[in-house]
């Protein structure tokens, strides 16, 4: 009766148990680098009145208020997460973005681009 037990009850349940124990979660899940969307408003401290919103459609918008007037700047980018870089094209050149490719971190409330640090609006 012992034996009959162990062979239909004991053995799958050991074995069960022991696949749930390998199939545990993996210590590299944290290592995985956020991706978080650029799309947005961005209001950076380190210039005075200067935002940078990245739209959908690929264009953005780089705005700068100085004693109540707002200079203007359209551009269009690429973003590339995986390599964290932010291709501008399209720039008419008229405020600090230039065409050409910027390192882009982006997290959820914080990136850092263009060698400023920015913070979601």
């Amino acid at each position: 009766m012992k034996t009959k037990f162990m062979n239909v009850f004991l053995v799958p349940m050991l074995l069960l148990l022991s696949a749930v124990s390998f199939n545990s979660c993996s210590d590299d899940d944290d290592d995985a680098p956020v991706v978080s969307n650029i799309i947005g408003t961005w209001v950076t401290d380190e210039i005075e009145g200067y935002t940078v919103e990245f739209k959908s459609d690929n264009t953005g918008i780089e705005k700068q208020t100085v004693q109540g007037t707002t200079f203007l700047s359209s551009f269009e980018y690429i973003y590339n997460p995986t390599e964290s870089t932010v291709t501008i094209i399209g720039s008419d050149g008229t405020m600090g973005l230039e065409n050409g490719k910027y390192r882009a971190e982006v997290g959820v409330n914080k990136m850092t681009f263009g060698g400023l640090t920015f913070t979601r609006k």
